[in-house]
């Protein structure tokens, strides 16, 4: 998992600027962490265990139920601009946040999350449309 992950890391960082790159999984009603690229600000295992203590649930975060129920891309260009921001997002500092459905056999079986700190990274129609062509690439490597 983790070489088909470093793959797709490096497809996408052709296209895109990527501060944090993950990949989840839901299970049970929850949203489960399963891999993420180390970076200086968020390493892997501080990341698992944010997502220990921030336990989430898709019910409770309307994004990525819309992505699952959607079976689309959720884009979150300027959170700054939302309403009401999950307390995650908020503690994490993400100023932008994307997740890209991983589908399979028309069904959601995992989400690539790719999330912006302190600063919104807008991306273009382009290069989001860029970036689900290499997702749907792995989606056979990706589900989980």
């Amino acid at each position: 998992m983790l070489e088909i992950f470093n793959k797709l890391c490096d497809e996408i960082s052709q296209v895109i600027e990527i501060d944090e790159i993950a990949l989840l999984k839901i299970q049970d009603g929850y949203i489960i962490p399963v891999i993420k690229k180390n970076t200086e600000f968020l390493s892997a295992d501080e990341w698992f265990d944010f997502h220990e203590e921030y336990e989430s649930k898709v019910e409770n975060d309307k994004f990525i139920k819309r992505t699952l129920e959607e079976k689309k891309v959720s884009v979150i260009k300027d959170t700054s601009n939302l309403e009401e921001v999950p307390i995650e997002w908020k503690v994490l500092g993400i100023a932008s946040i994307y997740f890209f459905p991983v589908i399979k056999d028309d069904k959601v079986v995992s989400i690539v999350d790719i999330a912006y700190i302190k600063k919104p990274y807008k991306m273009t129609d382009e290069q989001i449309e860029k970036l689900k062509e290499i997702i749907s690439k792995y989606s056979n490597e990706l589900e989980i």
